[in-house]
Order: structure tokens, then sequence, then C-alpha cells
């Protein structure tokens, strides 16, 4: 299989083999989700002030059963996360990106009930929760291969602010090769899909991350350029979805932090 990436920065296709790096896509974060919804609430709902469900049931007379909301469940607040990609560059210094996301325990679960009424009285019981796809647009950085890695380490935390700690992370990491100068565009191209003919070449780099000392580990996961973006092509559109341009939608990839949460990381034209 070609590598998507390759004809979104590129415009490298079987029929077209030399391309010029194009500027205007950046990988951005698009999607999380909780593939186990009560572990996670679990876990990041652990400190003073994190939202939580506060009660299992609520109950409400008859006249006022007409205001109800799931949102009645949760105490106020919201997550904060905090996503930090380790990206290796060919100078041999790594590249640390931190991006804080935050999201309400609204955006993230879904809370199935049952409603149980008589003529006076109505109550609401809470049978579980269920995961919800946080769409989002965080931008991470064009994925340069003539300048990073063609992989890159993702890892989650869930924010609680505390005490600063430092950790230190070695990372070996393959650099594509296959670039060159070109008169013909003026600037260097890639020449052959995937690494063309050329050898890799691997790189090692020290990267420091900085956290919280009560900050949830959430888990780590591996990005690569070769990995698809479009996985398969979705039938049937939400309803509260707008259509995406051409009116095709499409699931795309995602990379999963153990299994507690998947994300979905895509190259979006940027202008």
């Amino acid at each position: 299989m070609d590598w998507h990436r390759d004809h979104v920065y590129y415009d490298l296709t079987p029929t077209n083999n030399i391309g010029s790096f194009d500027n205007s896509y950046s990988e951005t974060i698009t999607e999380i989700r909780f593939l186990n919804p009560e572990a996670a609430l679990s876990a990041i709902s652990d400190q003073v002030g994190d939202p939580i469900i506060h009660t299992s049931e609520l109950y409400m007379n008859a006249h006022d059963r007409d205001n109800f909301h799931p949102n009645m469940f949760w105490t106020e607040g919201y997550f904060e996360f905090m996503v930090i990609v380790l990206i290796n560059g060919k100078n041999g210094v790594g590249s640390t990106i931190s991006k804080k996301v935050d999201a309400s325990p609204q955006d993230l679960f879904e809370i199935k009930y049952t409603h149980f009424k008589n003529p006076s009285n109505s109550w609401f019981v809470i049978d579980g929760i269920l995961p919800k796809r946080y769409k989002l647009n965080v931008e991470i950085l064009p994925w340069n291969l003539d300048s990073y890695s063609t992989a890159w380490k993702f890892e989650m935390y869930e924010m609680d602010p505390s005490q600063e700690t430092n950790s230190q992370h070695t990372i070996s990491s393959e650099f594509a090769t296959n670039f060159e100068f070109s008169v013909e565009y003026g600037e260097k191209v890639k020449v052959g899909l995937k690494f063309g003919a050329s050898q890799k070449t691997t790189e090692t780099s020290t990267f420091s991350v900085k956290t919280e000392l009560d900050d949830d580990f959430l888990g780590q996961s591996i990005l690569s350029f070769d990995q698809p973006i479009i996985v398969s092509r979705v039938s049937h559109r939400p309803s509260n979805r707008p259509p995406r341009p051409g009116g095709v939608e499409y699931r795309t990839r995602e990379i999963t932090f153990g299994n507690v949460l998947s994300m979905s990381v895509e190259p979006v034209k940027q202008f």
C-alpha cells in the first residue's frame, strides 16, 4: 500500500514519484475517545475539583421533571488533558510539543438512564456510561520527512496541578533519506514513494518532559508516517454532524493508548 501522507505532503502517486513539500497541511488531533469509559472516569476523577457523577438517582416531582437533563448527574467542572508529542529531528535534537485539551464530562461520556414515574413523582436512574467521540482541532505541525523522523511518540496525561517533575526519554528513530535538491522545483524534493531506493538512517535523541507529580498518566502510543490516514468509508453520517466537503464520510485511523483511549491524528489543510 502506498503511503497516504506521501500524497498529501508531496503529491506523490504511482505515476508521479517526485514532489516538493506542501506545508499548508499540519498533523492535527481531530478526535479522542475513551475505550473503557467506567475505568477511565475512575482514573481521571481522582482529585478534588475533578468532575464526578455525584448521584446515580435523581428524584423530581411531576411539575419539575420536564426540566431534567442528564447533565444533572454531574458535578460542575472540566478535565484538563496534556498531549505530549516527542519528535526526533535529523540534527539529533529532540523536539517536545505539548498541547492542552479541555473537556467537560459531557464531551467525553454519555450517561444511559431509565426514567421511572408515577402521577406525582419521577426518578431517573443511571444504567451505565458510554464513550463519546470528542471532536477536536488541535494542530501539531507539518510532517516534513526531510526534517523529522518517520515515527512520533505520543503521551497522554490528565492534569492535576501539584509539584512539577521532569523525566528523560531517549528514543531512536528512523529517517527517510530520499531527498535531493531539484533545479526544476528550486528546492528539495522527495524522490520516490515510501523510502524510494535509498536506505533509512537512524538517529537517537534525548527528550525532557515536564509534568505535574499528581498528573494521571493515561498511556503512550506511536504514529508513523507510513500508517494510513483513511481506513474505511462511513455509510451513515450521524445526524448531528455536518457533512464533509464533497459529502463523503470517512473513518480515519486511530492510535490507541493501551486499553484506555484512542486518538485520531491526521493532516488537515491549514491555509
